[in-house]
């Protein structure tokens, strides 16, 4: 069931990958011109979801790649199945330098917090988004936070 977003995904960035990464022209002078060149950010640190393991994990990663970023996955360790077998294909597919896959549970999640990131990418409760803007700020610089409704 998880799949079908999943394809979906991969063939829009398929589809307009092309288009993405050209350049924009820019609003100026009529004597000048200009572009935007999209860059990537960098190195995103990923944090996966347990509830739904493949789509939160591989929905946002997908643009990410797309967006020439390398990438640090951890799986949620609460869904221990649907990482492994997520991170055998992560590693199938992709060179450790371009997406690393980090097994584990909250140790190895604070450990990743102490690493200096361009990105954070996290879908998870706001206990655990809490936690994660506690980190240093040295150690990332934009953020996306995508929480569970409830308040704990």
């Amino acid at each position: 069931m998880e799949t079908a977003g999943i394809l979906a995904t991969i063939d829009q960035a398929v589809a307009n990958l092309e288009a993405w990464m050209a350049p924009v022209p820019a609003n100026v002078t009529v004597a000048a011109s200009a572009y935007v060149r999209y860059e990537s950010k960098g190195v995103v640190l990923l944090f996966s979801a347990w509830n739904f393991p493949f789509t939160l994990l591989f929905e946002p990663l997908i643009p990410i790649i797309a967006a020439g970023n390398t990438v640090i996955v951890k799986p949620n360790e609460v869904a221990p199945a649907s990482g492994r077998v997520a991170t055998v294909i992560l590693r199938e597919v992709f060179a450790e330098n371009e997406v690393a896959v980090v097994e584990g549970g909250v140790e190895v999640a604070d450990l990743l917090l102490e690493l200096p990131f361009d990105h954070i990418f996290l879908t998870g409760s706001p206990r655990v988004g809490r936690t994660v803007m506690a980190a240093p700020p040295s150690t990332w610089r934009l953020s996306r936070w995508s929480w569970a409704a409830s308040r704990r």
